[in-house]
């Protein structure tokens, strides 16, 4: 699909966002039922803010999960990999129709997802944003206007299709169009969670000062990366390829001689072995387990998702910067401050496994904004030394990096760089960072980073006592005359 199709599509998107997130806001309030429910999540998850503005952003953030779902089965079913058709055309809707009278195309579109669970509970599975539903009238207008809309110019095919097309030297869906959606498709709730994909290039080169040396040090089946803030799953998913490479090397054969089974169980194993990740946001972390299987599929090439039934994703929604494994969250009550601060136990409990874990490798792009919640604010200044004064999250991140990798493990991570000219950051330059190997820092202040308003810097850090007194430092002080047209190079 040609990239303007791309950009049109993500604008349908942002509009119906908006569309379906009033939608499910009018069902609440005009239903006592569910109104009281919601008001008792909201009093669970315990947020400085009124009920609400907690409402509105839990509206789209349902609306969020809905297009998202709708998407991943779109692209599946367009690469052959469900085995039937769902939202492409009517024909299952019209026999669903026909079984379920009482039931409309927004009851169809979730069966559709829970259909779709049983082979990835994981991406599919329900939640608490299946609570309700929008509108029935809305959703069929959605799938004809935009899931089923055919193309003019072509017979046969849709305004926006997924399939491949090789002689245009098109392989179909691009999940850098995943990275547009990740920032574009809520303007609050990118504000909120300071949403920011981070360009490939960038990613590349953190692994390959991080990951790349692991495998020099160790079995690389033994080596394990996570990302505590992984976005849409930028080093996720480049993680995947360097593991790819590691174990072909070690097979003593090229990709084209190994057999679909022996690719998928390569896929399988680095998903569910080698790669974690945690985000604060669930479309996010949403987002990154998609790549992630799509990132299996182009590699093993299998018949259909059958191959990676019940495949388990170690990408779980939390806040990583709150080191639930060093607490005691067993006998907090609800509405205390203490359970507002820490959220919903279910959630807490699926996280323990990877938090308690220490890991090889830790990578990833954490948010530069100070904490924009005030219980939250006071709790990480409790449990950082690094949160000081008027700190922003770029410090405590920075040292919650470093706390969950192993001893003599890697830590890669690109940063705000005003830490370090700032007062906040006076604790994490004098006390904390002093505590380890310092490896290098790369200040990109200077540099043009796509996306990224905000002056940078690499810091690269083995957690092990200093081997030197020196640190090697690169400052780029001329800062770019221009926008580069390749800003890689």
């Amino acid at each position: 699909m040609e990239l303007e199709r791309y950009h049109q599509l993500r604008l349908y998107l942002q509009q119906w966002r908006a569309t379906l997130a009033e939608s499910i806001r009018q069902r609440i309030e005009n239903s006592p039922f569910w109104l009281r429910r919601l008001r008792q999540m909201y009093e669970q998850e315990g947020v400085g803010e009124e009920f609400t503005i907690w409402l509105g952003r839990w509206c789209r953030q349902a609306a969020i999960q809905f297009i998202l779902r709708m998407l991943f089965i779109r692209v599946l079913e367009d690469r052959d990999l469900l085995g039937t058709i769902r939202l492409r055309n009517s024909d299952g809707q019209q026999m669903w129709a026909q079984l379920t009278r009482n039931l409309g195309a927004a009851g169809y579109v979730q069966y559709c997802f829970w259909d779709a669970a049983h082979l990835l509970p994981d991406l599919f599975g329900p939640n608490e944003y299946d609570l309700i539903l929008p509108d029935d009238e809305l959703v069929q207008r959605f799938l004809d206007n935009v899931w089923r809309r055919p193309d003019s110019n072509r017979a046969g095919w849709l305004l926006f299709d997924f399939r491949p097309e090789p002689e245009k030297g098109d392989a179909g869906f691009q999940t850098r169009f995943i990275g547009d959606l990740y920032q574009e498709l809520d303007a609050e709730i990118r504000e909120r969670y300071a949403l920011l994909q981070t360009p490939h290039f960038i990613s590349q080169f953190i692994l390959e000062h991080t990951l790349l040396k692991r495998f020099t040090e160790k079995d690389f089946r033994e080596v394990t990366l996570i990302d505590p803030t992984c976005g849409s799953g930028h080093f996720e998913v480049d993680a995947f390829w360097l593991f790819v490479a590691e174990y072909e090397k070690a097979a003593g054969k090229e990709r084209t001689r190994l057999s679909s089974a022996e690719r998928t169980e390569i896929a399988r194993t680095i998903i569910e072995k080698h790669l974690y990740g945690c985000d604060i946001n669930p479309y996010a972390t949403a987002l990154t387990r998609f790549r992630l299987i799509l990132a299996a599929c182009d590699y093993a090439q299998p018949a259909s998702l059958n191959d990676f039934r019940d495949m388990h994703f170690n990408i779980i929604t939390i806040d990583s910067l709150i080191p639930y494994e060093s607490l005691v969250v067993s006998d907090f009550k609800i509405g205390t401050t203490i359970a507002k601060t820490l959220g919903h136990k279910e959630a807490i409990y699926r996280a323990l496994p990877i938090l308690r874990n220490r890991y090889d490798v830790v990578v990833g792009n954490p948010p530069y904004i100070s904490p924009p919640d005030n219980l939250k604010r006071d709790f990480y200044r409790e449990q950082y030394e690094s949160a000081s004064g008027k700190y922003g999250l770029s410090a405590p991140f920075t040292e919650r990096f470093i706390g969950l990798s192993k001893s003599g493990g890697i830590i890669g991570l690109i940063n705000s760089n005003a830490f370090a000219k700032r007062r906040y950051g006076k604790a994490l330059v004098e006390k904390i960072l002093p505590e380890f190997d310092l490896l290098s820092v790369i200040d990109l202040g200077g540099a043009y980073i796509p996306g990224h308003g905000t002056p940078t810097l690499f810091l690269f850090i083995r957690n092990q006592k200093p081997s030197s007194d020196k640190v090697r430092v690169l400052s780029i002080l001329k800062g770019e005359e221009g926008t580069p047209s390749k800003p890689s190079e």
